[in-house]
């Protein structure tokens, strides 16, 4: 007959009541809803609203620790020079900017935060750091292409990023409230501002396609 030491029980104690707390709270959500101030290329500054949607799951690194995770889809709405523009998606952008030839909004995000562009292009060899999210006023869609156009060089971001703290999203977030974040977090330090000398090195063990 097999017998179990204490410490061994109480481990699988632990993972037994975690386990039957998730299937408990299977199905719980929340969503934070917030406003940002967004300072435009343009010399405008607008108020952004945005909507996160949670759920509860364990944490990557240990799956016992419970707790309200973001989900992939998210939404941005703004208005801006008289039109409403929504997205909704599941790329995390870290700008709002002006595209002054066509007169449209563009959404850009770091390649590896483009959601489900990132899926589909991530064994590609030619792989711009940014990706463009360009919206077509007759379909009010947002199509995603290379963020390589040299008017967006330097533009410094306007939108948040890091969707963790569902707690610190709500209200209103100004821009130097924003940006103050920044510092405490200095690995989102590329995403502060585009820089088009940026490159996106590729794993050389995985072998990319034309």
């Amino acid at each position: 007959m097999v017998t179990m030491g204490g410490g061994r029980l109480r481990r699988m104690l632990k993972v037994l009541l975690a386990l039957a707390s998730a299937s408990l709270l299977t199905g719980c959500s929340k969503t934070a809803n917030w406003e940002e101030e967004a300072p435009l290329n343009t010399g405008e500054t607008i108020w952004v609203k945005r909507s996160q949607d949670y759920s509860i799951s364990g944490d990557s690194g240990n799956p016992m620790d419970l707790g309200w995770h973001p989900i992939d889809e998210h939404a941005i709405e703004f208005d801006w020079a008289g039109k409403k523009y929504r997205y909704s998606g599941d790329a995390r952008p870290m700008l709002l900017a002006i595209d002054n030839d066509v007169n449209q909004p563009v959404l850009v995000s770091i390649f590896s935060m483009s959601g489900s562009y990132y899926k589909a292009n991530y064994f590609r060899c030619n792989r711009a750091y940014y990706v463009a999210f360009i919206y077509d006023p007759e379909k009010a869609t947002w199509s995603p292409q290379a963020g390589d156009a040299p008017w967006l060089n330097q533009l410094k971001s306007n939108l948040t990023i890091d969707f963790h703290d569902s707690l610190r999203l709500q209200g209103r977030i100004t821009a130097i409230a924003r940006e103050q974040s920044w510092s405490s977090d200095p690995r989102r330090k590329s995403s502060y501002k585009v820089d088009l000398q940026k490159t996106n090195l590729r794993d050389p063990g995985i072998q990319c396609q034309q």
